[in-house]
């Protein structure tokens, strides 16, 4: 138990002492084919993406579609990205996050934010991977309000 701690507050203090290469929250890259134009990281606050929404339906619960008669409905807000980006982890002892390239991202509107099929936004918050059967992509950005 000790021991459990000490290497906690080893990692803490190293961790305390690294720092970002690059102080900015993205940076721009050459884009080919196949690489991601920005690079981002999960503790990017204010990470600005766009791109078009397309919404898609999947059955919910109960049964996920084992019985899609009495299954709810959901939606998924589905942000197709104007360019390919990664998302990486700035923690080595972040467990639940991985760096991910992508092109489409899972948007989770909040506060009632309207977001409709077909709509081109600019949106602005933080990332997050999926961690439930409701998340349909692997990045996830919740989003509070369209720039």
């Amino acid at each position: 138990m000790i021991r459990m701690c000490i290497q906690r507050v080893l990692l803490l203090s190293v961790l305390a002492s690294c720092t970002r290469p690059n102080d900015e929250m993205t940076r721009s890259k050459k884009s080919r084919e196949g690489e991601p134009t920005q690079i981002f990281y999960y503790d990017s606050k204010n990470a600005i993406i766009s791109g078009v929404i397309k919404i898609e339906e999947y059955f919910g619960p109960p049964g996920y579609g084992e019985d899609p008669a009495s299954n709810a409905v959901e939606k998924a807000y589905i942000l197709l990205l104007n360019e390919a980006i990664e998302v990486k982890v700035n923690d080595p002892g972040d467990w639940i996050n991985r760096d991910i390239r992508t092109e489409e991202i899972h948007l989770a509107p909040l506060h009632g934010i309207l977001l409709k099929n077909g709509d081109q936004v600019r949106v602005q918050e933080q990332f997050y991977s999926s961690h439930t059967g409701h998340h349909r992509r692997p990045l996830l950005m919740a989003v509070k309000s369209k720039l």
